[in-house]
């Protein structure tokens, strides 16, 4: 139970540091929390591919990822960013959003610039 409990404060301050839910009250934010499911990606992983609808949102732990809004090559499952186009987004951080949270498909490719949490 104790376990349980610290993740789920771990998650909500997770949670919390997120712009669009800074304003969200601290149910809504508990709830949000306990959906969350950790998961790690290796450098080089792709996270969310350009034009896909994602049905999930990333927070950052810890880690680099790199958005590249061009059409850059994947191979063997691994995207090769084009030079010069990519954004970093670092701890706190998150992606997918976008998609689930409007419906859209998502417009940039992310992939994991270091090994990720």
């Amino acid at each position: 139970f104790l376990r349980m409990e610290l993740s789920r404060a771990a998650n909500a301050q997770l949670v919390k540091c997120v712009p669009m839910f800074v304003r969200c009250g601290n149910v809504a934010v508990s709830e949000l929390g306990q959906r969350l499911m950790p998961s790690v990606a290796a450098k080089g992983d792709v996270i969310v591919s350009r034009g896909d609808e994602s049905e999930h949102i990333y927070f950052v732990i810890s880690g680099a990822l790199s958005l590249v809004g061009g059409r850059a090559k994947v191979r063997d499952g691994r995207q090769i960013p084009k030079h010069g186009s990519d954004m970093h987004l670092y701890e706190g951080a998150c992606v997918g959003d976008a998609s689930v949270l409007l419906g859209i498909p998502s417009p940039h490719t992310v992939t994991a610039s270091t090994t990720c949490e």
